[in-house]
């Protein structure tokens, strides 16, 4: 059975951060990363096992063809999505927010 997604707030605020970027580096860039971000999370809903923990009860899942990674908590039959975050970035930044 399929898992519930649940993006917290800073989560989608950096998926927002990350198109509007894309898109202006060239028109439909932003699209492409929203499609790369929702195949990810398709992944997570379908079996959130599938990727280990990077940190005490926090897995990651890479995105294909951008930087960025899905960092989430599961929860019984719901995944949450703390962070999307590019991986040159200091994850320790996202880690110190209020909401994770």
């Amino acid at each position: 059975m399929a898992h519930t997604l649940k993006l917290r707030k800073l989560a989608i605020k950096d998926i927002g951060a990350a198109y509007e970027w894309y898109e202006e580096k060239r028109t439909g860039l932003g699209e492409e990363f929203l499609l790369s971000a929702d195949d990810a999370f398709d992944t997570i809903r379908r079996n959130p096992e599938l990727f280990e923990e990077c940190y005490p009860g926090i897995r990651k899942c890479n995105l294909r063809r951008f930087p960025y990674s899905v960092y989430f908590r599961i929860f019984k039959k719901q995944a949450a999505v703390l962070a999307v975050y590019h991986q040159s970035r200091n994850p320790r930044r996202w880690r110190k927010r209020k909401s994770y």
